[in-house]
């Protein structure tokens, strides 16, 4: 899965993760299919442009409809402290708390 650049994002699409790393992006994304929800990755346009890091521009959102957030933040969540042994999410003291 390819990120889709910011412009493509819809309305009605809420931020659940925000993460440095495609490939936890691209873990959580897989996570909440397999629990039956729709989840996207949202990254800046340079790395669609640029094949190297750009400072300030490193970061991926996955993105839910807005009426399966809680569901997924509750997934998220409960991964978090189930697995903790993985560190696979790690808490983002910059993601939306509502």
């Amino acid at each position: 899965m390819v990120p889709i650049p910011e412009p493509d994002v819809r309305t009605g699409w809420q931020v659940v993760l925000t993460t440095g790393s495609l490939t936890e992006a691209l873990l959580v994304q897989r996570l909440l299919q397999g629990y039956g929800l729709t989840g996207r990755i949202q990254a800046p346009a340079p790395y669609q442009v640029f094949p190297f890091s750009m400072a300030g521009w490193d970061w991926y959102r996955v993105l839910v409809p807005a009426e399966e957030w809680s569901e997924a933040r509750r997934i998220i969540d409960e991964h978090r402290r189930r697995y903790l042994w993985l560190r696979l999410v790690e808490s983002n003291p910059e993601e939306p708390t509502s």
